[in-house]
């Protein structure tokens, strides 16, 4: 959790951004929906928690329908832990690009199914020691860089 004051103002549950902010009674809740398979590492889900807070911190009073609708939209930014694709070394022309079988956008459908094999990323962006073990650590299994 991160602190406002006193108050528990950020914090990451059950794929949910929780916000409180001083002058609310209580803490808010806005669903990331399926943010862990768009967008790789934690560090992603908190970055949109923060977002959240910081845009009802300066005013932003957006129903929390729109809230949710546009933290489901998010995306990981080429070359930032971006899916390249997945290569199954078994299958026969087993590879599937960045839009799946099915031309779902960024990756979706390779994070979403069931990984076997070899899959893909981009983190060219990472281009600092600091940068590229949070990356490593996003991927969540064995790497080879």
């Amino acid at each position: 959790k991160s602190y406002l004051g006193r108050l528990p103002g950020v914090w990451v549950a059950n794929n949910a951004a929780v916000v409180q902010l001083p002058w609310w009674f209580a803490p808010r809740e806005f669903d990331l929906g399926d943010l862990s398979l768009r967008c790789l590492g934690e560090h992603n889900a908190w970055n949109a928690a923060v977002a959240v807070a910081l845009c009802f911190a300066l005013g932003f009073e957006w129903p929390a329908r729109q809230m949710t609708r546009a933290l489901r939209s998010l995306e990981t930014p080429p070359h930032r832990l971006e899916v390249l694709g997945l290569k199954d070394p078994l299958a026969r022309g087993g590879s599937q690009g960045p839009h799946g079988e099915n031309g779902a956008s960024n990756g979706a459908t390779a994070r979403g199914a069931k990984e076997k094999g070899l899959r893909f990323v981009n983190d060219s962006k990472a281009t600092n020691v600091e940068a590229a073990m949070v990356g490593l650590r996003a991927v969540g299994r064995p790497c080879v860089v």
